[in-house]
Parts: structure tokens; C-alpha cells; sequence
């Protein structure tokens, strides 16, 4: 009887030990399943890239930032973080039962929320039609109500504070025939503010993939030009964009310049994973 047993126990620790074998994934940087997986390393063209990690440096410091996507490589979280790794904010993302964006819930280090965007209605493309957003965990909390309107290479986003007269304004968005941004205006009563894009790269915008805003940002490429462009119609104040890429076409660097002066203002840096 005690060999019957230590028999059975034996067998039971070797196949244990084979299952653990089996199941163990190895430490391999180039496999996506392995536990230290650090993301494509020389991109190939025609690769589709999600930006996994990005920062932006200005003269006030730098800003660092981690992007988390679902299996459908669908952005659910954005954090910010500083250089001890500590969270300084986040946006969250959530997906209905159709896969269209729903809510957007901006909250601080404390993980508290401070902003709260729930899209109510949706078009047959997925395009939002309404949305309300609110502050939350305020005394004097104000829900602003959001209309959207499409039309040809046009979108129009009407914001209202609600049960008030005045307050609202208009966001309008104009694109070119392959869906790039050609200007983006705000209107408010005693403000204007139009910016106008342009000097396409030809190449792929770093959040082309897994953005849950490509109804309002459809184009692939990268704007090298951006002019401020006063009421009255004049030029007032105009930026250059410089670019460096990897293997298959997306931005590894952005430098923005005051081209007047020729001073930089911001760089961005940007780091990929593999789509899934």
C-alpha cells in the first residue's frame, strides 16, 4: 500500500513538474506573450504601431505619458507620470456593447474624478451625436450638453452649459479630401481662436491607431506647418514641425518651432507597440 501511494505521489509531482515546463513562458523581448516583451524593435513598413509611451518636453519641464490598450487595441487609459514613475493623472476610456466610445473619465493623482464625458448617441459609422459633460465633486457643478454635426469634410461640436442662456461655443473642424485637418476654429461670444494646418509629410501620424477620437481625427498624416489666424483674416502667429521616423513611417521624434524666431518650443518623443 505504501508503494501504491508513493507511486501515485510521484507521478503526480512529474506531471506537475511538465505542466510547469509547458506553461512557463520564456523571457524573450521579441515574443509579445513573454513577460518582458518591449515591443517591436525595427518596425518593418506596413506595420500597424499603437504609441505605448510618449513625453513631451517644453521650457517649463518634461511630461511623461503610458498609453494601455484593450484586445481590440482600443485605447483604454492614458497616465501621466513623472519621472520617480508617480501617477499624475489618467483618462479613462470605456466601449459600449457596439464598440463605440462612451464615456471618458478624466481623474487626478488622488484617482478622483474631475471630468466626466458620456457620449449618449451614436450615428450608424459610430460617430458620437451627443454627449454631456460634467465636473464632478464640485458645489457649483456645471453639465455642459455636446451636439455633433457631419458633413462633407466638416464637423461641427456645438457645447451649451445647461439651463443657461449664454455661455456655449462652437468647435469646427475642416478637412481635406483624405481626411487630414486643413483648420480647427473655436467660437465664444468676445473669442475667436482658427488655426490652419498644412505641408502634409506623407507619412503616419503616431496615434493613426487605437485613438478613440478618429471620428474627429480621420487623416493619417502629419501636419509640418501650423499658422494662428486672427478675426479679421490675417496671419499671426506660425509654428514648424520637424519630424524624425522609424522603419515604417511613424514619428520617433517632434520638434515644434516658433519660425519667426526659430526657437523650440516643444519636443515630443514616441514609442511604439505592435499592434495586436
Amino acid at each position: 500500500m505504501k508503494t501504491s501511494f508513493k507511486f501515485v505521489w510521484l507521478c503526480f509531482i512529474a506531471l506537475a513538474t511538465v505542466s510547469c515546463k509547458k506553461d512557463k513562458i520564456p523571457c524573450d523581448p521579441t515574443r509579445e506573450d513573454s513577460p518582458c516583451y518591449q515591443g517591436p524593435s525595427d518596425p518593418q513598413p506596413g506595420d500597424i504601431l499603437l504609441v505605448s509611451e510618449y513625453t513631451r518636453q517644453t521650457q517649463y519641464g518634461k511630461t511623461y505619458f503610458r498609453n494601455t490598450f484593450d484586445e481590440q487595441n482600443r485605447l483604454i487609459k492614458n497616465t501621466q507620470y513623472s519621472t520617480e514613475n508617480e501617477v499624475r493623472s489618467s483618462i479613462e476610456y470605456t466601449y459600449n456593447e457596439r464598440g463605440y466610445l462612451s464615456t471618458v473619465i478624466d481623474k487626478n493623482e488622488l484617482g478622483r474624478a474631475i471630468r466626466v464625458s458620456e457620449y449618449t448617441t451614436h450615428d450608424n459609422q459610430g460617430r458620437p451625436m451627443t454627449m454631456n459633460e460634467s465636473v464632478p465633486n464640485q458645489p457649483d457643478e456645471v453639465i455642459y450638453d455636446w451636439s455633433f454635426q457631419y458633413s462633407a469634410n466638416k464637423l461641427v461640436q456645438y457645447a451649451h452649459p445647461r439651463g443657461e442662456l449664454t455661455g456655449g461655443f462652437t468647435e469646427t473642424y475642416i478637412y481635406n479630401d483624405s481626411g487630414d485637418i486643413f483648420s480647427f476654429e473655436v467660437t465664444a461670444e468676445n473669442y475667436f481662436h482658427k488655426e490652419v494646418m498644412s505641408n502634409l509629410d506623407g507619412k503616419i501620424r503616431p496615434n493613426k491607431y487605437g485613438n478613440p477620437y478618429n471620428w474627429r481625427f480621420p487623416g493619417t498624416q502629419n501636419h509640418q506647418r501650423i499658422v494662428s489666424i486672427l478675426e479679421d483674416g490675417t496671419e499671426d502667429y506660425e509654428r514648424e514641425l520637424r519630424y524624425t521616423y522609424n522603419n515604417a513611417g511613424y514619428p520617433l521624434t517632434k520638434e515644434v518651432y516658433q519660425k519667426a524666431t526659430g526657437e523650440l518650443i516643444e519636443t515630443y518623443t514616441y514609442s511604439y507597440q505592435q499592434a495586436r
